[in-house]
């Protein structure tokens, strides 16, 4: 009888023991901040932005005079990638090396974000589609939310600071419709197609063929 009444405490203590660790180390995941990789810095600087001290962001790209399409990645950036719980790059063929260190290590609860998948406005054959205010808005509402999924125990403050980086879009919308208003109509060329992303919302008559 009193053996019984061992193993039962016993048992009792081992699961007690077991709902304790389990629970710290649930709160040192929690407590850990998200590891973010972006493919280009100012996919970074959005996710900074957003998740602020909840994020650690490492971008792979942060050279203006370096050309994405022709970049070749290194063992730190295949390091970065295997470790991130979220990984966001532009797609759409501009930074195709990154699907490859995607590839190269696999994992179902890495979130990866596209942005030329996410854009609500594109120009054929233009993968640059940060230059859109829109697809910018688009991009980071799905930070914001994807973050929260990682880490639910600050969504509020994801939702906050998606909410004032939003508000920071303010006024440049506002100079395009200042632009807009004085200047709709008015003949324009392009030297490059990426000026369409400001051009068609402000009314702009564009010239420049676009075989151009």
């Amino acid at each position: 009888m009193r053996r019984g009444r061992l193993q039962g405490l016993l048992v009792s203590f081992i699961s007690v023991l077991l709902i304790v660790l389990g629970a710290a180390a649930l709160d040192a995941q929690a407590s850990r901040p998200i590891k973010a990789v972006a493919a280009e810095n100012f996919y970074g600087n959005i996710v900074k932005q957003i998740g602020g001290d909840a994020v650690t962001v490492t971008s792979v790209m942060s050279d203006p005079n370096v050309d994405p399409h022709e970049y070749e990645s290194n063992v730190e950036d295949a390091k970065a990638i295997a470790e991130a719980d979220l990984v966001i790059e532009n797609g759409g063929g501009y930074d195709d090396w990154m699907d490859k260190l995607l590839s190269a290590s696999p994992r179902d609860s890495r979130i990866v974000l596209n942005g030329f998948d996410l854009a609500v406005k594109k120009l054929p054959d233009n993968e640059h589609v940060w230059y859109s205010v829109d697809n910018v808005q688009a991009i980071a509402i799905a930070v914001s939310r994807d973050l929260a999924k990682i880490l639910p125990q600050q969504a509020t403050l994801f939702t906050k600071n998606d909410r004032v980086f939003q508000e920071s879009l303010g006024p440049i919308r506002q100079k395009m419709r200042q632009i807009s208003a004085r200047y709709s109509g008015t003949p324009v060329g392009l030297t490059e197609t990426i000026y369409l992303y400001q051009a068609l919302p402000m009314g702009l008559r564009v010239l420049t063929p676009f075989e151009f």
